[in-house]
This record gives C-alpha cells, structure tokens and sequence, in this order.
C-alpha cells in the first residue's frame, strides 16, 4: 500500500503548536511567542435572555480559519464571518431554549498571519468530506485593522497613518514621472535589508500575501498540495521537485475556477515600518483609493 495523505492545514497546524509550545518552554524565544500566534476577545451575550450575563474571553490561534459558505466572495468577509457566530441551544436553568451571540475582535496579531479557507465539509449523503469550488478572491495586502479591538486600534493607529501617508506618496511619484531616475531609486530602497525586530507581531493591521498552498481535485483524502511561495519580490510555484517561476496573476487565479488548483491555505507576513520600506503593493491600495473615492 501506499503511505495515506494527509490534509495540508493539518501538517501545518502540527508543526506551529510545536513551534509555539518550544517557544512557551523558553524565556529566551519568548520574543518570538507572536511569531505565529495570535490572540482573539471574544464578547457572549444572549440576545433572548437578557437575564443572563454577558461575558468575555480570550483565546488564542495560530491558524486562522476562514468561513466562505453563503455570500462570501473574498477573504475579508470571510474572516469577518468566522468572527461572528450564533449557537442555540438548550439552557438547563431557564428551561428553554436560548440564542447566544459570540462577536470576536483580534486583540493581538502575529507577525505571520496563517488563514486557512474552510474548503472542506461534510456531506451526509455521501457520507464523505466534500470541497467547497467556489471562487474567493484575496488580495496582495489584506488590512485587519477595523477587525481589531478598540485598544489595538488605538494603538495602531500612529503606524497606520505612516503607511497611508508613504502610500499616497507612492502614488503621487508615479502620477508625477516615470523617469528611469524615479524607479532606480525605488530599486535602491527595496534593497536595504530587513531589520529584525526586538519583538515579533503585527502593529498595523497590514499583511502582505507571502505564500500559499493550493489543492487540486474534490477529495480531501486525494488530490495534489502544491506551494506558492514570493521569494525576493517573486513569485515561485514549488510542485514535488518541479520549480518555476510565476505571475501575481497567476497566483490571484488560485482564487478558484472548478477542480483546478485553489487557494487552501494563505501565509501573509507583517508590513512594518520602518522595515520592508516598499513591501506594500502600491497597485492594491492605488485600487482601493479609487474605489473610496467613486463612493463618495
């Protein structure tokens, strides 16, 4: 026979809780405890039974699923849909049944955010996990700022305003000249090395798409895994032993068109400031400008 495969988000999730649990073991990694990891609030109230309490908690994540059943048709509402949830159920002191509402806001974000898109249920007739086809779109820089607590908020708001002050710059360059002189210095800036921080984790709410793993075929015990990976500004596909060069079109294509490959599992890495000065897609935030303004 041969060795049984194994759901990708699985492996992956096995290997981060051992990362976490060696970085918990050791003061000396404990900069790195939000390298992976981060921590959610989570308010409960009872929307038919105000006699009961409210009450919050915290719990934390390392890979963050995201729900794309019913309208979903991108990343975001997805992620803001698995933040929210209603259960009904039966409460045993007041004899009935009550709704509880539980609403989730990050209340710290990890350096790498890891969302996994939940591809994969459960159908009764067939009695067998079955893949969800649909196509969801996700962009190169996803912004969870307006997900976050009240506190993150507040103090990320200082980081944000630099970003969106260096991207209306960005934008008003290329407005201005598209003179070889402009983009060598663009050249010259992405070239400066990262800085590695004191303390790792997410102070904006800004992620840059870094990687993804993508399956093929409707089995989730079947099919074919293939990474997605953005090495030095490009972006390389790893299939087994096989590797080639790629297009930002061609990964934003993983968003879904039938048994071909999709995104299962996207990795998306912190813009920092002063770091990774020009690590922000300038057509992503050009677009959603334009969108904003068309609004008013």
């Amino acid at each position: 026979g041969h060795p049984m495969q194994h759901d990708s988000q699985e492996a992956l999730g096995n290997v981060l809780t051992l990362v976490n649990q060696t970085i918990g073991r050791s003061d000396e990694l404990r900069r790195y405890v939000h390298l992976f990891q981060g921590k959610m609030q989570s308010k409960e109230t009872y929307t038919n039974a105000p006699e009961l309490q409210s009450t919050t908690n915290e719990r934390t994540f390392n890979i963050f699923p995201c729900n794309i059943t019913g309208d979903v048709l991108n990343i975001e509402a997805g992620i803001e849909r698995s933040l929210s949830e209603s259960v009904t159920s039966t409460n045993q002191e007041l004899g009935r049944e009550v709704e509880r509402t539980a609403v989730s806001r990050f209340e710290v974000l990890p350096e790498y955010f890891v969302v996994q898109f939940t591809r994969f249920g459960w159908r009764q007739d067939t009695n067998s996990k079955t893949k969800i086809l649909k196509p969801i779109t996700f962009p190169m820089v996803l912004d969870v700022g307006r997900l976050c607590t009240e506190e993150l908020q507040a103090k990320m708001k200082d980081e944000r305003d630099v970003l969106k002050i260096r991207r209306d710059k960005a934008l008003e360059k290329r407005k201005r000249s598209r003179q070889k002189t402009v983009e060598a210095e663009e050249v010259e800036e992405d070239d400066k090395p990262d800085v590695i921080p004191e303390v790792f984790g997410n102070t904006n709410g800004f992620y840059e798409l870094s990687s993804v793993i993508s399956h093929k075929g409707r089995d989730a015990d079947g099919g074919h895994y293939v990474a997605w990976c953005k090495n030095k500004g490009q972006w390389l596909v790893l299939d087994d032993d096989n590797t080639a060069i790629v297009t930002e079109d061609d990964v934003q294509n993983l968003r879904g068109t039938g048994e071909a490959h999709i995104a299962y599992v996207l990795s998306l890495i912190h813009i920092s400031e002063p770091t990774r000065l020009l690590s922000i897609s300038y057509a992503v935030f050009c677009l959603k400008k334009k969108k904003n303004t068309t609004t008013k």
